[in-house]
């Protein structure tokens, strides 16, 4: 292998290349440190002994790292470390992560001031709206559920044909599907009426504004439906609330389809989320192509829809087999 990779010193940020261990990503994430990732130089090819030598390939040149590239993250819990950990294999220019769980607001903005230009990948909300509020960012996000339209990134949810193909594969008595938020669901739910409609599905929708209000609206939907969807709303679902909707679901033998894998430990049907390593993958592609709009046609799933034990699985789109 080529020689060692030069430490960049940045605010005491850790150095590490492209094939830097699991057990590193975690210790730095835990720590609250970020990473500055460079290209591995390649190794140049071996040849058997008993063949004629042949010229080894040329090292292929590490793209261009124009502007600073931070990686922002807010995750105590390591839940987003998939993501990095396919990130840091396959991207091929220098990169740092800031983990604002353990870094203060002010202190990244101040640090994304010193680097601007920048560009910046947000996973997650708290990251997302971090990076909003810093004028001149070039922004890429993942995990965002109300993104800043100006901003590129990779949808938050599977698209909601996707979770009903597969939902309807394993419940295919599954008629009537109940959905409810807050005002600012309504676009989400308009998709998710429109991919029910195409597979024949009946959708009761509600529009509410309190915990309280979502209880009573999902209690008077129950008798009505077979399915329900938590969309990821905490404007109108407390912990408190999700529990007792969990429990009277559950109770009436509805199906319901969650996005946390928490409420799916307590007693949902249905886990779904974007599949980690294609969400890692749509982001490096953006940031390779301005033009790039990738969608994420595979989803990660656990359900109690199917016999056997639970599984973890990739559900690939039907419409494309990928």
């Amino acid at each position: 292998m080529g020689g060692p990779v030069k430490p960049v010193r940045f605010r005491q940020c850790r150095v590490v290349n492209a094939a830097a261990s699991t057990s590193l990503l975690v210790l730095v994430l835990l720590a609250g440190g970020c990473v500055s990732q460079a290209p591995v130089p390649e190794a140049p090819a071996v040849e058997p002994s008993s063949d004629p030598p042949h010229p080894a390939e040329p090292p292929r040149a590490a793209p261009d790292p124009g502007t600073p590239l931070i990686l922002l993250v807010n995750d105590p819990d390591l839940r987003d470390v998939e993501i990095v950990q396919v990130f840091s294999a396959k991207l091929r220019r220098p990169y740092e992560i800031y983990n604002l769980a353990h870094r203060s607001r002010d202190w990244v903005i101040e640090a994304l001031g010193e680097r601007s230009p920048v560009t910046v990948v947000a996973l997650g909300t708290a990251a997302h709206d971090l990076a909003r509020a810093i004028p001149g960012l070039e922004v890429i996000h993942a995990g965002v559920l109300r993104p800043d339209p100006s901003f590129r990134g990779v949808d938050a949810l599977p698209s909601f044909a996707l979770q009903l193909d597969h939902w309807q594969s394993l419940a295919p008595g599954l008629r009537r599907v109940g959905v409810l938020g807050s005002p600012g669901m309504k676009t989400r739910m308009s998709e998710l009426a429109a991919a029910a409609a195409d597979r024949g599905l009946t959708l009761e929708q509600r529009i509410v504004h309190s915990d309280t209000e979502s209880v009573l609206a999902f209690r008077a939907m129950v008798p009505h439906i077979d399915g329900f969807v938590f969309l990821p709303d905490e404007a109108v679902l407390s912990p408190r609330v999700i529990q007792q909707m969990l429990n009277h679901g559950r109770q009436n033998g509805v199906q319901m389809l969650v996005y946390s894998p928490l409420m799916y430990n307590l007693g949902a049907s249905l886990f779904v989320q974007p599949d980690p390593v294609r969400v890692a993958s749509a982001l490096i592609d953006m940031l390779a192509d301005t033009e790039a709009r990738p969608e994420v046609t595979r989803m990660r799933t656990r359900s109690r829809l199917e016999d056997g034990p639970e599984l973890t699985a990739s559900a690939p789109n039907p419409a494309t087999g990928r």
